[in-house]
């Protein structure tokens, strides 16, 4: 009843006093701390409420034997892994059904805590219980040493959550552009379909967690969801590493190494789906382990565990089930191999649950858009059906991308193989373990171990069950990269290998200090070695700017609103922010970036569209390859009556380069309504207006910008193949594959 109450509560709260609106997003005197406060408490209630739906699905598989008999973290971790997956299938399900409201999942989840309270403070309880006994059964040296482990990754995890959670992060302008933006449409409209943030469709329509917990609270509540499944990633994977290594020691060491890199994350991984993708993998991972030394009373569990985790992959990211894949398949001929046929045939369930689910989910995209997914993007280009997508958006839209993304395809293996090496983050994992110079050291190091474990015929026991596991998703990061043609995205989203890699890197040093040293020296060589690797995590998470700790923690801690620290941390002005809180608040604004200087501007009111990330209408190559009048009259019509344009900086996409936005047609078609800084905001100049003096300044500054920019020669080339493709006797399609890639973006 408690949690019930303080769930009615915490929605309340955040309904009555948003952060952003004009008032809540200048407030200062303490707002900050309160407004912080309760996303804790939101964190917490979350987490309740994922544990508590996990425990009904098992109770409801007539497993409740099992959760009494077992030991009680791997219990928790398996119904918070089976609670989040089952979230996420049920309200991709309801978001088809434009079933997104509060005052549908707001009483469903006070129900879920309801029937499981006791359940769950029984599980409370039980883990309480068996913490403090185990603590209890140490000496004083070794409870100061596993002080220290868990003070050191206590901070690392407040220093995650300070820098990644605590209010958006404009290191990644792809949150602000199309990530923040399309969840905002999918909680305005209750549903996942299609809306004007185009492909982010494919990429988010799976976040049923993280809509919830916007739901339950606001926009940042995207945030929480993602740091509760990086908080279940690192528990599980500490609980592996305990097994696999015989020893808490060194897996405390492995969580340091993890979460540290995780700290000043430059992916976005807790805006996006990357964080959500490493607990699904970090699950299945735990469910195969667990399902190769259980019982065979207890295999069960995990097998519906496994399947789940599998399920709400397909849901939540379509092209990640190629990692799980690579997974289960290689895990399921390891069993055959070692005749262990049980475990064989539920790992291959695993993927026929994940490959029917999957078939329904591309037959709905391909139903709905006309395009089964969009990654690999060459893949399911070939099955683009042009007439069903021109319902929704522009088909010239993605030939526009295809070519934006086509320099990659035309690199050497050599240049694509060393990328997908560092998407694996070994070298970075190795940085920290041992010494900087990551590829080399891991190649001498690897020839160390073979050495002393083949001279000791070791390998079994050295590297069992976990070795193979994080191999296994290692060499799926690697095919991954490798086969498409959108490196920068396939970086980013593989950052989840950050678990995978680290037990390997892990498992390296321990066989040194094992076996590579002489056993009285072993103690003083791993104290060193942990000394090395905590300091360097430390100096790591802490090597940021100064500016950035201050503007968050004064905002934590409430001396400064949240325009005002994000300001001081990224130098955006809040001028900006008052122009968008005067002119049109609930308009639709044009910015011809990509990038994140406008900041917080995209979410006040409607917020700022950005383009390719944006369709603007089944009739952007209208407003792209047009005259200046079309152009004018579609963006009219679209009802676009702002745009924001940057100069001194480099431009993105077409528009910049249409009629339209020439520099010798910007005095026909617009005035300055303000400036601030390098951002100019224009509007419409209507008929019988005088011309704007300033604009004649401003097209000057104007032509300068598009000529220091890059992304002329895509325009040109995009144009020649909407010009060829809208011609009617165009050349064949060969001859368009066959033309040189110029710069984009990937």
């Amino acid at each position: 009843m408690f949690l019930i109450a303080i769930l009615a509560f915490q929605v309340w709260w955040f309904a009555s006093y948003s952060i952003w609106d004009k008032t809540g997003f200048s407030a200062a005197a303490g707002y900050g701390a309160l407004y912080t406060g309760f996303r804790v408490v939101h964190f917490v209630v979350l987490a309740a409420i994922s544990v508590s739906a996990g425990l009904l699905v098992l109770r409801g598989l007539r497993m409740r034997e099992f959760i009494d008999r077992h030991a009680t973290l791997p219990v928790a971790l398996l119904a918070a892994f089976i609670g989040i997956a089952a979230i996420r299938v049920i309200l991709f399900l309801l978001g088809y059904a434009n079933l997104l409201r509060i005052e549908l999942l707001g009483p469903a989840a006070a129900v879920v805590l309801w029937i499981a309270r006791r359940a769950l403070w029984e599980l409370c309880g039980r883990l309480w219980r068996e913490a403090s006994a185990c603590a209890a059964g140490l000496s004083r040296s070794h409870f100061a040493i596993g002080a220290v482990l868990a003070s050191t990754i206590a901070m690392l995890l407040f220093a995650v959550a300070l820098l990644n959670i605590l209010y958006v992060s404009n290191e990644n302008g792809d949150y602000i552009t199309h990530y923040g933006p399309y969840y905002d449409a999918v909680l305005a409209r209750h549903g996942i379909w299609p809306n004007d943030v185009w492909y982010q469709y494919f990429y988010s329509k799976g976040e049923g967690l993280g809509f919830l917990s916007m739901i339950l609270s606001d926009r940042h509540g995207k945030h929480l969801s993602a740091f509760l499944c990086f908080t279940l990633a690192c528990l599980a994977f500490f609980d592996l590493m305990r097994r696999e290594f015989k020893s808490s020691f060194w897996a405390a060491l492995g969580v340091i190494v993890a979460v540290s890199l995780f700290v000043r994350d430059d992916t976005g991984a807790f805006e996006k789906h990357h964080a959500g993708v490493a607990s699904i993998l970090v699950g299945m991972a735990y469910c195969s382990y667990q399902l190769f030394h259980a019982e065979k009373r207890d295999s069960m569990a995990w097998t519906w565990g496994g399947a789940a985790c599998a399920m709400s992959l397909v849901v939540l990211s379509a092209p990640a089930v190629a990692y799980a894949v690579v997974l289960i398949c290689g895990l399921a001929v390891y069993s055959a191999i070692m005749r262990r046929w049980s475990v064989a045939r539920a790992l291959i369930s695993w993927l026929v649950a994940s490959g029917i689910f999957l078939g329904f989910v591309l037959v709905v995209n391909y139903a709905v858009t006309g395009l089964p997914e969009i990654t690999p993007f060459g893949t399911w280009l070939k099955f683009l059906d042009r007439v069903s997508l021109a319902k929704w958006m522009s088909p010239h839209l993605i030939d526009y991308l295809e070519q934006g993304s086509a320099g990659f395809q035309r690199e050497g293996f050599g240049v694509k193989l060393l990328g997908a090496l560092s998407a694996t983050r070994l070298d970075r994992v190795v940085g920290l373990v041992f010494l900087k110079w990551g590829l080399i050291v891991v190649a001498v190091l690897a020839m160390v171990v073979g050495v002393i474990l083949v001279s000791r015929r070791r390998w079994p026991s050295e590297f069992g069950l976990l070795a193979l596991i994080c191999i296994l998703v290692c060499s799926g990061v690697v095919a991954g990269y490798m086969a498409v043609s959108q490196p920068v995205s396939v970086y980013r989203a593989s950052v989840f290998n950050i678990f995978f890699v680290t037990p390997l890197v892990i498992a390296f040093a321990i066989v040194i200090v094992r076996h590579g040293v002489a056993t009285h020296l072993s103690v003083v060589v791993t104290t060193v070695l942990a000394v090395a690797v905590i300091g360097k995590a430390v100096v790591y998470a802490n090597f940021t700017d100064p500016q950035k700790i201050e503007a968050r923690l004064s905002f934590l801690v409430g001396q400064r609103s949240f325009a005002d620290a994000f300001a001081l941390e990224y130098g955006v002005p809040p001028a900006l922010y008052d122009l968008r809180f005067e002119y049109g608040r609930n308009e639709r604004w044009l910015y011809l970036r990509a990038t994140n200087e406008a900041g917080l501007a995209h979410f006040i009111g409607r917020g700022i569209e950005t383009e390719v990330s944006y369709s603007l209408g089944p009739k952007w190559h209208v407003i792209a390859y047009g005259t200046a009048g079309d152009a004018r009259e579609e963006l009219s019509r679209l009802g676009f009556n702002y745009f924001l344009l940057q100069v001194a900086e480099p431009v993105f996409g077409a528009l910049p380069y249409s009629d339209l936005f020439s520099p010798t047609a910007l005095e026909d078609h617009f005035r300055v309504v303000a400036r601030v800084g390098s951002l100019v905001l224009l509007t419409w100049r209507n008929a019988g207006e005088p011309a704007d003096p300033a604009m004649s300044l401003f097209a000057e500054e104007w032509a300068r910008t598009l000529s220091g920019s890059s992304f002329q020669d895509l325009y040109l080339r995009s144009r020649f193949i909407y010009d060829v493709k809208t011609s009617g006797n165009g050349l064949p399609a060969t001859a368009l594959g066959e033309l040189a890639p110029v710069p984009g973006w990937q």
